[in-house]
């Protein structure tokens, strides 16, 4: 089983979906990713690639920068790891 690595921006993604009423499929429509590459990410199995904040960011109404900042936290806590 994968550990959650990315539970701080998957968070905030997943719940402003939610939110915003869009199913998985919807967002990775609009991001043109494959449903599994969502599904993915909020199951922290994998990162959502960084070309895609900008347009994940103006879809479901987030503030690009703490989009980054959640980014940001998530690959330190993982990098902490092999300290």
């Amino acid at each position: 089983m994968a550990r959650f690595r990315f539970r701080n921006l998957a968070k905030y993604v997943k719940e402003a979906r939610q939110e915003k009423g869009f199913s998985q499929a919807d967002l990775s429509m609009y991001l043109e990713v494959t449903t599994q590459t969502v599904s993915n990410f909020e199951r922290g199995v994998s990162k959502l690639p960084t070309k895609h904040f900008r347009r994940a960011a103006t879809v479901l109404g987030l503030d690009l920068s703490v989009m980054i900042e959640k980014y940001v936290a998530d690959e330190a806590a993982r990098l902490h790891h092999y300290l």
